[in-house]
């Protein structure tokens, strides 16, 4: 099989990537009213709307990105709560579109203990384990997501000395190894000396 040019220039890949631009169709003129009826996050139909309809359906991509541009919405005219909603009910509906993972394991992670960290690190896996060399945009998003949360439960695991790096991030204290030890070894490469 003879890779596209998109693929090969490390692009996302139409065939990844049509849903998202189909989204945008899909979504149409947007308003309050319809952030509200694409996926209801508060009243007594919560969790229900045009969402799990299209995914009951089997249109589950096309709904995922649609959810992604509603995230959006919510997000730009400063409704982050009702966006953390509508990432965690999707979420809730099995739907694992990259960027709103992305945003789940971020809400999941908020409280930054080592439990709430690997439950964070789970859902990006499995949402990665879906992957299947996607190239679309948001995949290396998730993946730099899962890194960073990986970087964070690793650092609350070892112990920390109280100096810094130059990016005043603290340094990890290096275990069994003193201060200064009794023992130096030769200089590896270069001139004995």
């Amino acid at each position: 099989m003879v890779a596209c040019p998109d693929c090969r220039a490390y692009r996302p890949c139409p065939l990844d990537a049509w849903y998202d631009h189909l989204a945008v169709a899909a979504r149409g003129k947007a308003t309050a009213g319809s952030r509200r009826t694409f996926l209801r996050i508060i009243g007594e139909d919560i969790g229900r709307g045009v969402f799990t309809t299209w995914a009951r359906e089997g249109r589950m991509r096309l709904a995922e990105a649609t959810a992604w541009r509603v995230y959006e919405e919510y997000r730009d005219a400063g409704q982050d709560t009702s966006a953390q909603n509508l990432a965690r009910y999707v979420h809730v509906a099995d739907g694992r579109q990259p960027r709103l993972v992305a945003a789940y394991a971020t809400i999941l992670a908020r409280t930054g203990g080592e439990e709430t960290l690997e439950r964070a690190i789970k859902v990006c896996d499995e949402a990665l384990g879906r992957w299947a060399q996607n190239t679309a945009d948001g995949w290396p998003e998730l993946r730099a997501k899962r890194g960073q949360l990986a970087g964070r439960l690793t650092r609350l695991r070892g112990r920390l000395s109280s100096e810094l790096d130059e990016d005043g991030n603290p340094i990890p204290v290096r275990r069994h190894h003193p201060a200064d030890p009794r023992r130096v070894r030769g200089r590896r490469f270069g001139p004995p000396g």
